[in-house]
């Protein structure tokens, strides 16, 4: 049996929960009682098209989370593999 499943830039509507999902389980790893995301920093990431899919998602969500110190990831702290759009 083959599965296929679409790359994270054809299904932006599983880009807000896989976020939260990755940032829960960022927070708990790393011991962060505070982390969230800003809105602003949400829209740069709806701006991207992951080439790297959920993986990269996840890399660019930790590494930015240890940027913010553990508080609020805003926009410049997303470091993307690829020029992004914004």
């Amino acid at each position: 049996m083959r599965l296929e499943l679409p790359p994270l830039r054809d299904r932006p509507e599983d880009l807000e929960q896989l976020t939260q999902h990755f940032l829960s389980t960022t927070a708990l790893r790393r011991e962060f009682k505070r982390l969230a995301l800003a809105e602003l920093a949400m829209k740069r990431l709806k701006n991207y098209t992951f080439p790297g899919n959920v993986r990269e998602l996840q890399n660019t969500l930790e590494r930015a989370a240890i940027l913010s110190g553990g508080r609020t990831i805003l926009p410049e702290h997303l470091v993307f593999s690829q020029k992004d759009e914004i």
